[in-house]
């Protein structure tokens, strides 16, 4: 997530044989791999912070990893919350 109060969306560049399960692209399939363009989106912390809190209260956050998602536009952080909704 990112420490602003806006989404960052951008565009994200890989080969087919990055995603999914394993390396190889099953040969059935036909496909080459080949660079795809795919969007992504960092979420705004304060603004999923503010959703969690609508439906519960968040016991426990924590930032897992820092500087997992590097850009040129800066890095960004994983955290983990623990959560208890408000029915229970």
């Amino acid at each position: 997530m990112n420490e602003t109060n806006q989404e960052i969306i951008g565009l994200q560049t890989s080969l087919i044989s990055t995603n999914g399960v394993g390396r190889d692209i099953p040969d059935h399939l036909g496909i080459s791999d080949r660079e795809i363009i795919y969007p992504f989106t960092i979420p705004s912390k304060q603004q999923v912070e503010s959703l969690f809190m609508k439906y519960g209260t968040i016991v426990y956050g924590i930032k897992e990893v820092e500087a997992s998602y590097p850009t040129i536009k800066g890095s960004f952080d994983n955290y983990g919350y623990l959560i208890i909704g408000k029915d229970f």
